[in-house]
């Protein structure tokens, strides 16, 4: 677990679940321009997996935005994947299709369930204030050797995307995984070189500048 800036972050699967323990209550757009400042979304769960596990560590008695969207014409919530959550994860006679959005709203506030502190989705108006999740990639920098010829197993498989410019290796790491979805970075300290490559299923020779230093794409939640 990660506390910045009021999010207190966890992480599942390579991906940061950052909840807002203040609590700030937003409208959905409010919400979810607060989690792209953080390089994200509001929380999505396409899977019981996740489902399960950003519920139990929601607040008892908070509702929190889920990133989910009316779409009229096939009357069902979507995620942003695409997909459609399971029925078991609607509260009794959810979704009711009035609303456009949708909430994960703790059990005690319907009368069906006046003590269950379990929370399910349950449709709600955007412009209701609410607590909310974000959720965005998470990353960190491993590195796994120094320029050159790269040769070793870490590197044979990867091609170059692009060479820019960041101000340093953090950048240049952040730069990759959420814009080129990249699996490896080479950075040039001297030049301030961000090199960005991606696997490819060919065994290749990658030749660069000998003082570039190679790092991996790894997993992290304090680094946002």
């Amino acid at each position: 677990m990660v506390a910045d800036a009021g999010l207190e972050w966890h992480e599942l699967n390579g991906i940061c679940y950052g909840f807002d323990r203040v609590p700030l209550a937003l409208n959905f757009d409010s919400a979810n321009s607060t989690c792209e400042g953080y390089n994200g979304a509001l929380v999505s769960a396409p899977n019981y997996e996740v489902h399960t596990f950003i519920t139990s560590l929601m607040e008892p008695g908070t509702d929190y935005w889920a990133n989910l969207k009316l779409i009229s014409l096939r009357k069902e919530y979507l995620w942003p994947d695409g997909t459609s959550p399971d029925s078991g994860m609607w509260y009794p006679n959810e979704p009711n299709l009035y609303e456009e959005r949708v909430r994960y709203s703790s059990a005690t506030g319907f009368k069906d369930h006046p003590t269950n502190p379990v929370h399910l989705l349950a449709d709600i108006h955007a412009l209701v204030m609410k607590s909310f999740i974000c959720q965005r990639n998470a990353v960190r920098i491993g590195e796994i050797g120094i320029g050159k010829e790269i040769s070793h197993s870490s590197a044979a498989h990867y091609v170059e995307i692009t060479n820019i410019s960041t101000k340093s290796r953090l950048q240049c790491a952040k730069t990759c995984l959420q814009t080129f979805k990249c699996g490896l970075i080479g950075y040039l300290s001297s030049s301030f070189e961000c090199l960005m490559l991606q696997w490819s299923a060919d065994n290749v020779s990658l030749s660069v500048d000998p003082g570039f230093r190679f790092h991996t794409i790894e997993r992290d939640c304090s680094i946002s």
